[in-house]
């Protein structure tokens, strides 16, 4: 069957004030709640709650399932994990065996972050392991060297090697491999076969190093560079620079396998390890905190996280704005012009009435509700009377006052008076025009 237009308000039967607020008892037995006599908002008689959790389920699911996984990870991850070579990590890449094991040999580890507690605390007879020392600066890495204490540096780079150890230097990078000590330091010759590779080094050319002011490297330092991959350049992954009278010792590890949990009890990793950062009593475990207020500038005014990022993330995060621009211009919802719809399914008229009733009812349009039932009566009085199809109101007015006896004001005032003021009113004027309609008719 081809659908069709549901009729005009035009074209309908008389629609009385009860109709138009709402149905009857006998149709609408809740009442005004509800088109069905629920509370549903829209119409099925459901809570407004379950509405909600019909159209939303997806998403809560999703959600749901995201913070469960996030609180799986959290829960599985080891205390101390987030940070490699950390002494309380026990993930693969930390260094807690190795903290415990030291511990147990009666070296006292302290895992320090503040640079004025390393500063006040190290001295000679202590050790100190400089983690990320890239982040302090060369007047910085000399107050540590001043303090006398040994040192243990960890895949340092070029401006570490500078200050603290100017007798070594990069000679680049290789694989990872296993190779016997080919020196004759005492630890790596103890240690035997260790874990190599990764960084190498060498000891530097000449008196002087470049960059740093009157920081000459010392022709009489003991320098022995060991764990090298065979080749005739002479670089090795572990490097050691003694002072002539023995008072300081400076340590490179440019693999830092060597310390982790996970190759600690592999080959000699385990003694090389122990060795070179077990010879003092004390070890200063020092991760540089790149927020620590110590290693602000001059005005004291710590590094924001802004300043520590790499200069490419401000390119980065422009290309993500600009993709970001382009997907949602993409995407975006777009309204065109409106399209009109065929009715998938016949509509019996009195629905749509009752249903464009509601609509005024709740949105409060009680002036467009009652200018379409003085329209709606105007045409219908018009066709009764004999009156042309686009007659004014006030012709329809004098026409219908004749034919029902009313005073001719009163019948103009009721098809073409103000607005009502309320819904009780709407409620007369409906019932008004009905009754001039039935007298029209009847007479």
């Amino acid at each position: 069957m081809t659908p069709r237009a549901a009729p005009d308000l035009a074209d309908r039967e008389p629609v009385t004030g009860q109709d138009l607020i709402g149905m009857d008892a006998r149709s609408d037995p809740a009442g005004a709640d509800g088109a069905d006599g629920t509370d549903g908002a829209d119409g099925t008689g459901d809570p407004a709650a379950v509405q909600w959790w019909r159209r939303n389920r997806s998403l809560v699911v999703i959600v749901v399932v995201l913070l469960l996984g996030v609180a799986l990870v959290v829960a599985g991850t080891p205390r101390g994990a987030e940070d490699p070579l950390s002494p309380t990590s026990a993930a693969p890449d930390g260094a807690r065996a190795l903290a415990q094991v030291l511990q147990r040999q009666g070296v006292e580890v302290r895992e320090q972050t503040g640079f004025d507690a390393v500063v006040s605390e190290a001295g000679p007879g202590s050790t100190l392991l400089l983690l990320d020392g890239q982040v302090l600066d060369p007047s910085r890495l000399r107050e540590l060297r001043d303090t006398g204490a040994d040192v243990v540096l960890v895949e340092p780079t070029l401006p570490v090697l500078r200050v603290l150890a100017p007798e070594v230097t990069i000679a680049g990078v290789a694989g990872d491999y296993v190779a016997p000590p080919g020196c004759e330091d005492p630890d790596a010759v103890a240690a035997g076969e260790a874990r190599a590779g990764s960084s190498r080094y060498v000891p530097s050319e000449g008196t002087a190093v470049p960059g740093v002011e009157g920081e000459p490297a010392s022709r009489t330092a003991t320098v022995e560079v060991c764990y090298g991959d065979g080749t005739r350049d002479g670089a090795g992954s572990y490097a050691s620079v003694t002072e002539p009278d023995g008072s300081r010792r400076v340590v490179v590890h440019g693999q830092p396998d060597v310390l982790v949990n996970e190759f600690l009890a592999q080959e000699g990793d385990a003694a090389l390890a122990l060795r070179s950062l077990g010879e003092q009593p004390v070890l200063h475990w020092y991760r540089v905190d790149p927020f620590d207020v110590a290693l602000g500038t001059s005005d004291g005014v710590p590094p924001s996280p802004v300043d520590l990022l790499p200069a490419w993330v401000g390119w980065v995060v422009a290309q993500l704005v600009v993709v970001l621009v382009v997907v949602l211009v993409w995407r975006a919802r777009r309204l065109g012009r409106l399209v009109p719809e065929r009715l998938p399914a016949v509509v019996r008229s009195v629905e749509t009435t009752e249903g464009r009733a509601r609509l005024y009812r709740g949105s409060g349009a009680r002036g467009a509700a009652a200018r379409t039932l003085r329209r709606a009566s105007l045409q219908r009085l018009s066709a009764r009377l004999g009156g042309s199809r686009g007659a004014d109101a006030a012709s329809v007015a004098r026409l219908a006052a004749a034919r029902s006896g009313r005073d001719p004001v009163a019948v103009a005032e009721l098809l073409t008076g103000p607005d009502p003021r309320d819904d009780a009113a709407l409620v007369r004027l409906a019932d008004d025009l009905d009754a001039l309609e039935r007298e029209v008719t009847r007479t």
